[in-house]
């Protein structure tokens, strides 16, 4: 609804064993090796995975099937830099934005190694666009007229493709950086 690229998936929840060969199928019959698995309700890389053939698709389906209460979804794998913008949202419109560009995969700080982000100056062109698609998706989530708010993109051929997209409190230390910048304690707000 909001013109924002993403990666073509499909979403699945509560599979049975009689179900996985035609899963299979279905996501095969859109999707090209690699893929990437995730839960659609969890955070911090917890039960994502790459996969690389039918072998590790087949065995994705069945790692799902011991969470029935989650949802799941398989999805292009897109390959670019990685970046986050977070956002304070007043009256629907961004107050105040920042994007940060990871360095080193992000999934490699749940094996324990360093984590890195830096600042994306305002006015470059990855910072533009992305406050851009920020604003589209701000026009169509529903209830997001005063909140913190979160992307998660990659660029890939010189476009913005969202690969999450919530209302949720930042990480640290953007909190904190909120608060210098606008006064507002808005982990305090969120919690």
């Amino acid at each position: 609804k909001a013109n924002v690229k993403c990666a073509d998936f499909v979403l699945f929840k509560q599979l049975k064993h009689e179900d996985i060969e035609e899963m299979i199928k279905v996501a095969e019959s859109t999707h090209k090796y690699p893929m990437f698995g995730k839960p659609t309700n969890l955070d911090s890389a917890r039960l994502t995975a790459k996969i690389l053939d039918q072998k590790d698709l087949r065995e994705y389906f069945l790692l799902t099937m011991q969470f029935p209460q989650l949802e799941f979804m398989i999805e292009t794998y897109l390959d670019g830099k990685q970046y986050q913008l977070d956002a304070v949202i007043m009256a629907r419109k961004i107050t105040f934005d920042m994007v940060m560009h990871y360095p080193s995969p992000c999934y490699l700080a749940s094996f324990g190694f360093p984590f890195a982000a830096h600042m994306i100056p305002f006015e470059s062109e990855i910072y533009l666009k992305a406050h851009e698609a920020m604003e589209r998706l701000i026009s169509v989530i529903p209830q997001i007229k005063n909140n913190t708010m979160w992307i998660e993109f990659i660029i890939m051929h010189d476009e913005v493709y969202v690969m999450e997209a919530c209302k949720r409190k930042s990480t640290v230390p953007w909190m904190t950086l909120f608060y210098l910048s606008t006064g507002i304690n808005f982990e305090e707000a969120y919690f």
